[in-house]
């Protein structure tokens, strides 16, 4: 299952709008998960979420440009409340110290290039939302013949000062918003040298001390090795996980949608621990209820490579797109079965619909009955069709088992797996 939870639009430094970045994720074969992290605003994430098409999972992100006593680093931001006032008054600061980086570079460039920019040109200029250096950089191209190369070296050599977010004061507005804040690129991003371990280390302390929740680890830059050492150490420090591939269109042509690491490797839900948070901090009061039930009933429970069971649950979950539903019928299509609740014991924890019940019935599966008969039974169901579709699907995909572990039982089980797919296709 592709995910990707670094990507930019029109609405700071990419090339494609909200709406573009949609369909195209609509499109892709096999992303499910992705969020939009526009640098120091939130413009494109209001945009895009009536273009989400309803089979895949959108979270609402931002990339924050920040600072620290000691050194500047990019915090990528989930999960808020986008009407909390004191995230609102932080982007606005961030739109301001942008403007005032943007009239300083204009400024420098038009003095070495005896350029007097005019009223028009800022016009042209302030149509972006949000002013970076690639638009700079394109603008001087198209309007006055600028090599782009000499203009990126150029900006290169100006020196803005250190006119960033506060890390304190972006941390802050997102806990005051209910999100999590993630080191962005934490060995080093696009153009910048990768960090020995001691001064990661040394960072990493620091932002840990400022209340940083989590490490992106997966990362299109990165290569297997950054990234296990990366992972390993936010396991260490009890960060969460994540990983993005910083997509920004043809402003960075090499890196593709759902590109996390540089190497060809499918990252799996279990390892962004990241991804668990998006249940237990959903709008929908039933659907954080649903999650804390599964979870409470598969606790202890791990797979065959010892991965955290509720991970399955929260895969057929992601697999079922926005209806909430389908979500609820995900996370707790395998309670009954693996703990002592009742039908009746589970609708006083949570209320369900008829509907939602009878899919839950359907695919309680009886062991006395046939595998094969039990899933007919499902098709008349849309609901339940659904929910097993998806599940059926991750069970089927037996590179998320680690291969040491594999038995020939599991292919037997795979080739069932596929025969009741076939059943709910048609």
């Amino acid at each position: 299952m592709f995910i990707d939870l670094h990507i930019h639009s029109t609405a700071s430094d990419g090339t494609d709008t909200p709406e573009i970045i949609a369909q195209k994720i609509s499109s892709h074969d096999g992303i499910k998960i992705f969020s939009l992290t526009d640098h120091d605003n939130i413009n494109g994430v209001k945009k895009i979420k009536s273009s989400i098409p309803p089979e895949v999972f959108f979270i609402n992100g931002i990339e924050f440009s920040c600072k620290t006593p000691n050194f500047k680093c990019h915090i990528l931001a989930y999960f808020y409340d986008e009407n909390n006032a004191e995230l609102q008054a932080v982007i606005e600061h961030g739109r301001k110290i942008l403007r005032e980086k943007v009239n300083l570079r204009l400024k420098y460039l038009g003095e070495l290039y005896g350029i007097n920019f005019s009223a028009d040109d800022l016009a042209a200029l302030n149509r972006h939302e949000t002013v970076s250096k690639p638009h700079i950089v394109n603008f001087l191209a198209e309007s006055y013949g600028k090599n782009r190369r000499q203009v990126y070296a150029d900006l290169k050599k100006f020196k803005v000062g250190n006119m960033r977010l506060n890390i304190s004061e972006v941390i802050s507005a997102v806990k005051s918003a209910g999100g999590l804040t993630v080191w962005a690129h934490p060995l080093g991003g696009e153009g910048e040298k990768i960090l020995s371990p001691q001064e990661f280390s040394t960072r990493l302390e620091e932002l840990i001390s400022c209340g940083i929740n989590g490490l992106e680890c997966y990362y299109s830059r990165y290569n297997l090795e950054q990234e296990k050492f990366l992972a390993e150490t936010a396991r260490q420090k009890n960060l969460l996980i994540s990983g993005g591939s910083d997509y920004h269109g043809t402003n960075k042509s090499d890196i593709e949608l759902g590109q996390l690491g540089n190497a060809d490797v499918d990252i799996k839900i279990y390892q962004l621990t990241i991804l668990k948070e998006i249940f237990a901090r959903h709008e929908n009061l039933r659907v954080r209820k649903a999650f804390e039930i599964a979870k409470t009933a598969h606790k202890g429970q791990v797979d065959k490579s010892g991965v955290d069971y509720i991970f399955h649950p929260l895969t057929v979950a992601f697999q079922c797109g926005g209806n909430i539903s389908a979500l609820i019928i995900a996370l707790l299509h395998d309670v009954v079965e693996d703990s002592d609740l009742t039908f009746e014991e589970l609708q006083k924890k949570i209320p369900l619909t008829d509907e939602e019940l009878q899919a839950l019935k359907l695919l309680t599966h009886d062991e006395k009955n046939p595998y094969l008969e039990y899933v007919e039974k499902i098709k008349s169901n849309e609901l339940a069709a659904q929910v097993k579709i998806a599940d059926l699907k991750h069970n089927s995909d037996l590179s998320r088992i680690d291969k040491n572990f594999l038995t020939e039982k599991d292919f037997k089980r795979v080739e069932k797996y596929k025969a009741a797919l076939k059943i709910l296709s048609f």
